[in-house]
């Protein structure tokens, strides 16, 4: 039995591959689900754009070429900022939204330390085991990417997509999610976020971190069912 559409978004620097496992999960509890590679992740070329609108014009245009309207989406990371952003400026109708690990409190100082940490020769350098692995997910590209992120970043902070206003303006219910040990996100924010939704939950996810590798897929998944076959 097919209890309704999916639709998986992955976070900065990653790929649908990270979500493979959850992607198997959900489709044993019985989704139909749908994954894509935002623009400039795993090989997949740059638009003249690359910010959090171009992102979220991207979602809601596979989302009509695939006929999902009324689909719930869930968003790691920078994914589920991708999702609540489609959710105000968007043309799509959602059934339901589940964040993991979306950081929603970009301020400057934030932003000046992220952008820091995405320089490709400062990753190169001192973490040279994740430098291979965006080379083997995003392939020579890699750089370009880790330097357009840092200014997607800074975007998000100069633009504050999701002020409390815009918050106010959806209606979809909404899960946020955090891992209890997530070293980036707040439960702070994430409480405020949820408290400024017309229709969120928050839900902390124990023994987690913020990466997506140290959460129990099998848990999340049953989670998210949870939450969508709720009326």
């Amino acid at each position: 039995m097919t209890h309704s559409s999916i639709l998986l978004l992955h976070g900065a620097l990653g790929s649908a591959k990270d979500l493979e496992a959850l992607s198997k999960a959900l489709k044993e509890e019985g989704f139909a689900v749908y994954c894509l590679n935002f623009s400039g992740h795993s090989n997949k070329a740059f638009q003249t754009r690359y910010d959090i609108e171009q992102l979220s014009l991207e979602v809601e245009e596979f989302i009509l070429q695939n006929n999902l309207m009324h689909v719930s989406i869930f968003g790691y990371s920078m994914g589920g900022f991708v999702a609540l952003t489609l959710s105000v400026t968007g043309n799509v109708s959602l059934n339901k939204i589940i964040t993991l690990g979306t950081k929603f409190n970009w301020t400057q100082e934030t932003a000046a330390k992220e952008r820091k940490n995405l320089q490709p020769e400062i990753i190169h350098e001192k973490i040279p085991n994740f430098a291979k692995s965006l080379l083997e997910k995003h392939g020579a590209s890699w750089k370009e990417l880790a330097l357009k992120t840092a200014d997607l970043m800074q975007d998000i902070a100069d633009k504050n997509y999701l002020n409390d206003e815009s918050l106010k303006k959806i209606n979809t219910p909404i899960l946020i999610g955090l891992a209890d040990n997530d070293q980036m996100v707040t439960l702070a924010e994430s409480e405020h976020v949820s408290k400024t939704l017309a229709n969120a939950e928050l839900l902390i996810l124990p023994n987690s971190k913020h990466s997506i590798e140290s959460i129990d897929v099998k848990r999340l998944a049953n989670l998210i069912k949870t939450f969508i076959l709720k009326s």
